[in-house]
């Protein structure tokens, strides 16, 4: 079941869309920088939503304060993290006995590495083109990390070293992609197809 709906956030209604697609775990989608643009419609979101489809696992994407119709204002990083926290806490009503998985999209990478640690029932943590340097004494949970190979805003020496540094940490490198995955989105689909058969 296909469905767009507003919750109430920590600022007014939060716009979401979500796919129910009966599975026990679901993924919580985070979209790219508000102020470049980003929403839930970007299309790294969309091809991660078309993969988990397929796949007949339910997800829901939102949009962060001010994007869309959800309400308020961008907040650096700080509401939006309330912002997930809210979609989270929908979730756990609505959905008692399933599992979460976070991910996030470059700007959204960072907020579910912001909170992830400290929302209960999470599973995993999918970061997708983080623009931030990861400290692996701040990964508590298993940790997908998928980057372009070609990605400007992220340092592959460091990520390559994190990765190999803790067996929780599972790096995935999209051959020839940007940080946006231009022209690379079937292969970013790939990817994603990795973590989930892990």
């Amino acid at each position: 079941m296909q469905q767009r709906y507003l919750i109430e956030g920590p600022v007014g209604p939060i716009e979401c869309y979500k796919e129910d697609l009966g599975s026990n775990a679901w993924w919580v989608l985070c979209h790219p920088h508000p102020q470049y643009g980003g929403s839930m419609d970007d299309t790294v979101l969309e091809s991660v939503g078309s993969t988990l489809r397929d796949s007949q696992i339910s997800h829901v994407k939102f949009n962060f304060r001010g994007v869309g119709r959800s309400a308020g204002k961008f907040d650096n990083g700080n509401g939006e993290c309330d912002d997930l926290k809210a979609v989270v806490d929908h979730l756990r009503i609505s959905h008692t006995s399933s599992s979460l998985v976070l991910c996030g999209y470059s700007f959204g990478s960072t907020i579910v590495y912001a909170i992830g640690n400290s929302v209960a029932n999470v599973s995993r943590a999918v970061l997708i083109a983080p623009p931030i340097p990861i400290e692996v004494d701040k990964v508590k949970l298993p940790t997908d990390i998928v980057v372009g190979q070609h990605d400007g805003f992220c340092n592959l020496g460091e990520l390559r070293a994190l990765a190999s540094s803790d067996p929780r940490i599972h790096l995935d490198i999209v051959d020839m992609a940007d940080h946006f995955f231009v022209g690379c989105l079937p292969e970013l689909i790939i990817a994603i197809e990795r973590v989930l058969n892990r």
